[in-house]
C-alpha cells in the first residue's frame, strides 16, 4: 500500500470515527485500527504525521518515539 493510500485511509477512518464521537477526537490507534494499518509500526506514525503536514489532520498528544496521537480529528480547514 502507498503512502498516499494510507493518508487517505486515515483521514476516511478519522472522519468516520470523529462523526460517531461526541467530542469530535478519536486516538490514532482507533483511526489505525479501522484503517486496517498495524497499530505497532511505523507505518501509522509516518503516515498520520503526513495527514498533519498537510492539513488534512490536526493531531494532538503524540506518544513518544514512533506512537500514535492520543487525540486527532479531521482539519477544519
Amino acid at each position: 500500500m502507498s503512502m498516499e493510500e494510507r493518508v487517505q485511509r486515515l483521514v476516511k477512518a478519522t472522519r468516520w470515527l470523529a462523526d460517531q464521537s461526541s467530542t469530535g477526537y478519536v486516538s490514532g490507534e482507533d483511526v489505525a485500527r479501522a484503517a486496517e494499518i498495524p497499530t505497532d509500526d511505523a507505518i501509522a506514525y509516518h503516515a498520520l504525521r503526513e495527514a498533519e503536514r498537510r492539513g488534512l489532520l490536526e493531531c494532538e498528544a503524540w506518544q513518544g518515539g514512533m506512537g500514535l496521537p492520543a487525540t486527532q480529528k479531521p482539519s477544519d480547514s
